[in-house]
Order: C-alpha cells, then sequence, then structure tokens
C-alpha cells in the first residue's frame, strides 16, 4: 500500500534494525550531530531523553542551524527509525515517553525520497514495542502508545486489526491481563475516533469474546469489554446485540445484555418514563372523582364564624346530655333537644359537586326523639309541639 508523497521503488534497500547502538550512532552523528550520538550512549537517562528530544526537533524543522538543511532528509530519517529500534525497548519512563514521541514525529514527517515499502518495513518492526506499553500501569505510557497507534491507522489500514489480535494472542503469564485490558481499550477508542470504520462486526466481536473468558476474571479486562460491546451496540443498533454474544456463556450474556437495557434507556427515556408508571386502572376512576368532590374549598370570614358559633351550641348540648347521662336524668329536655335538633346537619356527597350540607326537618327529628322515648304522639300533641318550637324559634331569633 503506497502512501501519499513517497515514491514506491523496485526492490528497495530496507533499513537494517539488526545494527548495534553504537554503529547506529555515526549514522546519527552525520545526520543530527555529534552531541546527540554522544547523548544517546550515555548511561544517564536524561542525556538519552535530551537526545530524543533534539532529534524529534530536527525531524520537524524546529532547527535553525544553517548546516540543517543540508543534511539528507531521507537519511536522517532512516536514521531515526534505527534509533527507535533500540529506545524503545528502555526501563526508564522518561526515556520511554521520549520514545514514542519521537516514533510520532518520524511517521508524522516522512520524507518524500522515502518509498512505501520502506515504510511498510519500519512500521512492522517498530509497532510492537509500541504495542508492548499498552495497558501499562503507567497512564501516561499506556495513553502515548494508544495515541500511536491510532495514528498508524492511516499507514497500516486494516493490518492494524490484525496486528493488534496477533499480539492479544501470544501474550501469556502476568501480561495477558495486561495485554487485553490495552488491546481492548485501543480498539475501541479506534472505533471512537473513526465510527465509519470499514471492519466487520465478526472481525471486532472476537475481541470481546476473548476478554470474558472465564480463565481471565480481572474486573478491568471485564469492564473494558463491556464497553467495547457498548460502543459496537451504540454503532450498529440492537441487530448486532446477538452476535456479540453468540459465543458466551449464558452469565456473560446477561452482563451485555443489562448494558444494552441502560443504553436503551439512556437513548429512548420517554419510553423509560412510560412504563414506570404502573398499571392503568380504569375501574378507580369514580374513585378519583369522589376524593376530588370531597376537596373543601376555603370558608370566607362570615361563614367561618357562623360554623364556630353552632360547633359551641353542638358542644354545649353534648355535654349537657352527658350530664344528664351521669347523673341519672333523662337523656335531654325538651328545649336541649329542640336546641341541639335545630343545630342538627347533614351531608350528601355528590361524585362532580362540593360538599352540599342540608338541614333536617325539625318534625321528624321530634317525631324521632319522641319515639326513643317511648312516646306516641297524636295529631293535637303535634300540632301542639309545633307551636312551641315555632315559638321559642322566634324567641331565639329576637335575642340574637
Amino acid at each position: 500500500r503506497d502512501v501519499p508523497g513517497m515514491v514506491s521503488t523496485q526492490g528497495p534497500e530496507l533499513i537494517d534494525f539488526d545494527l548495534p547502538l553504537h554503529e547506529i550512532a555515526y549514522g546519527v552523528a552525520a545526520e543530527f550531530g555529534p552531541e546527540v550520538a554522544r547523548c544517546l550512549q550515555s548511561s544517564k537517562w536524561d542525556h538519552r531523553q535530551r537526545a530524543l528530544q533534539m532529534m524529534s526537533a530536527e525531524l520537524k524543522g524546529y532547527n535553525l542551524h544553517p548546516q540543517a538543511w543540508q543534511r539528507d532528509r531521507r537519511e536522517a530519517w532512516r536514521a531515526s527509525c534505527q534509533v527507535l529500534s533500540q529506545v524503545l525497548r528502555d526501563k526508564v519512563i522518561p526515556v520511554q515517553l521520549a520514545a514514542l514521541q519521537l516514533f510520532r514525529d518520524t511517521f508524522e514527517n516522512i520524507d518524500a525520497g522515502v518509498t512505501a515499502e520502506e515504510v511498510q518495513h519500519a512500521l512492522d518492526v517498530l509497532i510492537s514495542p509500541v504495542m508492548a506499553r499498552l495497558g501499562d500501569s503507567n497512564v501516561r505510557l499506556h495513553e502515548s502508545a494508544q495515541s500511536n497507534l491510532i495514528f498508524t491507522r492511516y499507514l497500516l489500514g486494516d493490518k492494524l486489526l490484525y496486528r493488534l489480535r496477533q499480539f492479544l494472542e501470544t501474550s501469556s503469564g502476568g501480561e495477558h491481563n495486561k495485554a487485553h485490558f490495552g488491546v481492548l481499550d485501543t480498539v475501541n477508542a479506534l472505533l471512537r475516533t473513526s465510527p465509519t470504520s470499514p471492519w466487520r462486526l465478526g472481525d471486532l466481536s472476537i475481541f470481546i469474546t476473548l476478554a470474558l473468558d472465564e480463565s481471565l476474571g480481572n474486573p478491568r479486562v471485564r469492564h473494558s469489554a463491556v464497553a467495547l460491546a457498548a460502543t459496537l451496540y451504540r454503532l450498529h443498533g440492537p441487530p448486532c446485540a446477538e452476535k456479540l454474544m453468540a459465543q458466551l456463556r449464558p452469565a456473560k450474556q446477561n452482563l451485555l445484555r443489562e448494558k444494552f437495557r441502560e443504553i436503551d434507556e439512556e437513548l429512548h427515556p420517554g419510553n423509560a418514563a412510560d412504563d414506570d408508571e404502573g398499571e392503568i386502572r380504569p375501574d378507580l376512576d369514580d374513585l378519583l372523582h369522589c376524593l376530588k368532590a370531597v376537596q373543601l374549598a376555603a370558608p370566607t370570614t362570615a361563614a367561618s364564624s357562623c360554623a364556630t358559633g353552632e360547633e359551641e351550641h353542638l358542644m354545649d348540648g353534648i355535654l349537657e346530655e352527658t350530664g344528664h347521662v351521669f347523673s341519672g336524668g333523662c337523656i335531654a329536655s325538651a328545649a336541649s333537644t329542640r336546641r341541639t335538633a335545630r343545630v342538627r346537619k347533614s351531608v350528601s356527597f355528590c361524585p362532580t359537586d362540593d360538599i352540599v350540607e342540608v338541614e333536617q326537618d325539625e318534625e321528624l327529628i321530634l317525631e324521632h326523639e319522641a319515639l326513643c322515648l317511648g312516646l306516641e304522639l297524636e295529631d293535637d300533641h303535634e300540632a301542639l309541639l309545633r307551636e312551641i318550637l315555632m315559638d321559642s324559634d322566634e324567641d331565639s331569633d329576637e335575642s340574637s
């Protein structure tokens, strides 16, 4: 595969990555200066870090020295790749970070005279030590290596996914969980940065299947696998769910189903709200109307004062009747009976209207109390009692 801006030739002279560092230093001294070559071979890590930073500045054209423009840019690029084959395996973290930055600067500034075959050959050799930093406990190393791999996708194409899977399958021992986490996180980042990837769903689901294997049991790996499955579910929709769970055990399938359900609720919040409203009960509609009907409106000042007076008369009657009962007397005198009868109210409820208070008929109350006392009222007696009742009502009205 040709890289834009480079010339493809037959049988190019490929870079020799088997040379030791002291031989590579000769080419570095010729292209980057003797100070860089001397610092590269130093036992002090800060000198090695400084040498790599100077090489990055040279490749990006930041060196304004007059002799810098007379150097062979193609040979400088080749020397940089040879240096990377040595320093990417350094044990000191600052040097590793500087080496990863040099990797990015090297392949971002490819000279026009470099052939596509040389680039592919250099990537095939140098990408392995870069992938070895994936999943590192140092977050900066992991993120820097991941950023470089995302960038190399434009140079490697579909081959990058194959190399990631190969790295995952060849990892062993204590590096197994680390490699799984790093690769899963990188594939997830690749999909997020480029949603329209040409990779097939089957080529991506294999990473989830390998990560959710029972032999791993690492929470960090399991979380990365679920996150990758969620990204694929968001990109391809519900039809891809069964393909992602096809080769998983039932417990792992339930784990992914729960995650997919959360995504559906997140993408369609209205449906989840409707489901939480509960069961529809048309048989309770009348009850709701009745409850609404019994809500009393706030009384006015005059009505409230009148109701207060009636309550006082009612309490007086109750206390008077209670006193007669405990003292052995009759239940109530005729006067107290009439006074109590005048304030007795009945309440009628209507499903659609407010509460309506209706005053009971005093004659009915009188007949009821006479029956309770065992008395039979004749017509003459009823007329007489009615006149007495009316006279007492008039007297009470005049006094009030």
